[in-house]
């Protein structure tokens, strides 16, 4: 089961690959609703591929954070040990080490949760803006939405650690979508 939602999680990262080109000739050559329709697509992937990483705990966004806050015995220990895994996995820290360090999006996990409530958001912030006409966001307005998610405590939205569907049936289903 590990290894077939591995392949189909990265058969669908290829697939994204493969629209981010087509969004960026479509955008270069002036075809505004097929880039606006291929935007879409890529973000539909991200939950695809995130409903599919929700079905196996090692793709999980949320045993990560249930391992870290284990590891705490106060509430404010186990906060301390949510936000340093979710930084580690994302920032890597605050502004000024997260765009001198290198490591910023270092780890850049394909998990189930992360991907919906933070890749997913951070691709429809940019696509937005280009959509819009305005200019692309600035590394800091990504920054701090970035930020903000990763110092936010799942106390007020908890992750799941335990499969949530099928992994084999969520893998036919959302290969099938797209091959």
């Amino acid at each position: 089961e590990y290894d077939v939602v591995d392949a189909v999680r990265q058969t669908l990262a290829d697939y994204a690959n493969g629209l981010l080109k087509r969004i960026k000739k479509a955008h270069t050559d002036g075809e505004t609703q097929l880039r606006n329709a291929l935007m879409d697509r890529f973000l539909e992937v991200i939950l695809d591929q995130d409903k599919l990483m929700n079905t196996t705990p090692d793709f999980m966004l949320g045993r990560w954070i249930n391992d870290a806050r284990n590891l705490g015995t106060t509430t404010t220990e186990k906060d301390l040990y949510e936000k340093n895994a979710r930084l580690q996995v994302t920032t890597w820290g605050p502004l000024a080490s997260a765009n001198s360090s290198g490591l910023r999006d270092y780890s850049n996990r394909e998990w189930g949760g992360l991907l919906k409530d933070y890749y997913y958001e951070r691709w429809k912030l940019y696509f937005d803006r280009i959509k819009a006409g305005a200019s692309t966001p600035s590394g800091t307005a990504f920054f701090n939405m970035e930020y903000a998610w990763a110092t936010t405590p799942t106390t007020t939205t908890p992750y799941p650690y335990t499969s949530q569907s099928d992994p084999i049936q969520t893998a036919v289903e959302v290969f099938g979508k797209y091959y």
